[in-house]
């Protein structure tokens, strides 16, 4: 089951690359990748990193500061055929008053 993430535009994100590896690909997490599409119905691309979209060496966590709306759309990681479940990323800009008021309803990360 994928995630659902609503957050505020110029916020940061950090996404975990969640994935089951056996102990014989302990020593591959290096080969792990993220992918993303904009849509849904997309083929999903490789992530372009940039000042703003980068990912640990440590841990493969992606990392993306001051989030743009064209940030919104699907993300996933990958080792070899092993993909995590998508995160599904929507970007907003809302109002205080707007925050208040959706905020009832919606958990904000």
């Amino acid at each position: 089951m994928g995630k659902n993430i609503i957050i505020s535009l110029y916020c940061s994100y950090r996404f975990e690359c969640r994935i089951c590896i056996s102990p014989q690909q302990q020593e591959k997490t290096d080969a792990i990748s993220w992918n993303w599409a904009a849509d849904i119905e997309k083929h999903l691309e490789s992530i372009q990193f940039t000042e703003h979209i980068y990912e640990s060496p440590e841990d493969k966590t992606l990392h993306i500061y001051n989030l743009q709306m064209e940030n919104t759309g699907q993300y996933m990681c990958s080792l070899g055929e092993s993909l995590t479940a998508p995160y599904f990323l929507t970007i907003i800009t809302l109002s205080d008053n707007e925050v208040i008021e959706v905020s009832k309803y919606v958990k904000f990360i």
